[in-house]
């Protein structure tokens, strides 16, 4: 992502320079200096603008810099590699006035083609509106990124990043070469003492490398969040689950609470039969069951007190003295006629 906004906002500058450069005819230092004047815009874009002519001295800039006008950059290895090229180069970071500045370089070439100077936007690497997003970036969970050039000189680098940034170009083996070399991925290592996941893109228009680097801590930080905001969530659905089991449970023992209430009232005789609607099967069996028994109990209980009755009948109308005694000898029966000749006081039924 990083490396995709390098590109863009270098091909914005490249465009910038571009079109001004289209607009420089063959004129005097003056008139050029005056059509520089007149395109103060470019300073949203750099920190300064310089123009040369063919022999590398420069004509104009702006701002005005005493001293920067007359300068010759003949020698300088942006001017070589422009003189001889027709596309807009990066230059190396070099020591400027201030601090360390990287030029973005386009050459100005004639109506038949021929050499005729550069224009070239300055960039501030240590102040700098270029970069001023990217000191202030870090990504989440303290991640940083650093800027070298393809010889691994360092364009920018966090001061937070000096040590690992140091550590990681002494590297065995040697990655971070690779990635000089053109190789894009990533990779971890131990720098000063802590594992790093480093991530390595390339720049291709200004020949940089982008390396971002992550504590393995911080890559994990994340993923523990989200354990966390899960086990968080667990507890909270297991507690919706108990809640619910218990609800669940409550209202499937609700037929067989009304079960045994039932059974009790046929037991009293409030009720003769259960009546219980459910949608439980096995509850419905019982139901059905009990009923069935029920009803074979009093039909039972209706034939023994007919069987009574049809006893204590015949065995009343008799003149003859007889009694019924269980197993262990007890009398549990006197008909009226023995009752009569024993002289015993009369009792209900004979019993």
């Amino acid at each position: 992502m990083l490396s995709r906004g390098l590109h863009d906002r270098l091909s914005q500058r490249f465009s910038a320079l571009t079109h001004f450069s289209d607009q420089l005819a063959e004129g005097s230092s003056e008139e050029v200096a005056e059509r520089l004047a007149q395109n103060r815009s470019l300073l949203a874009h750099f920190e300064g603008i310089m123009i040369t002519d063919a022999d590398g001295r420069v004509i104009a800039d702006l701002p005005e810099v005493p001293g920067r006008v007359g300068l010759e950059t003949a020698r300088t290895e942006y001017f070589t590699m422009l003189s001889h090229s027709r596309w807009p180069y990066v230059s190396r970071p070099f020591i400027g006035r201030a601090s360390a500045q990287p030029l973005v370089l386009v050459p100005r070439v004639t109506a038949d083609g021929t050499f005729d100077g550069a224009v070239g936007g300055i960039l501030n690497l240590a102040h700098g509106q270029f970069f001023r997003s990217i000191a202030t970036l870090t990504f989440q969970h303290d991640g940083h990124v650093a800027i070298f050039t393809a010889a691994g000189e360092p364009v920018f680098v966090p001061i937070s990043l000096e040590g690992p940034v140091a550590s990681l170009r002494r590297l065995d083996p040697p990655d971070f070469q690779r990635a000089l070399d053109g190789w894009e991925g990533e990779t971890r290592h131990a720098l000063e003492g802590e594992s790093m996941l480093v991530a390595y893109r390339q720049v291709w228009e200004a020949d940089w490398v982008v390396a971002m680097m992550m504590p393995r801590r911080s890559v994990l930080a994340p993923l523990q969040a989200f354990l966390e905001r899960l086990w968080w969530t667990w507890l909270v659905a297991a507690l919706l689950m108990l809640l619910l089991t218990r609800w669940w449970v409550g209202r499937q023992l609700t037929p067989l609470h009304r079960l045994e209430r039932q059974i009790a009232e046929v037991g009293t005789g409030v009720r003769q039969r259960l009546a219980l609607s459910t949608d439980l099967h096995e509850l419905t069996q019982v139901s059905h069951a009990f009923n069935r028994l029920e009803q074979e109990r009093r039909e039972a209980l209706h034939r023994l007190r007919d069987r009574e009755a049809f006893l204590d009948a015949v065995l009343g109308s008799t003149p003859t003295g007889m009694f019924v005694a269980d197993l262990e000898g007890e009398v549990t029966y006197l008909n009226p006629a023995l009752v009569a000749m024993l002289c015993l006081p009369p009792r209900g039924n004979g019993r």
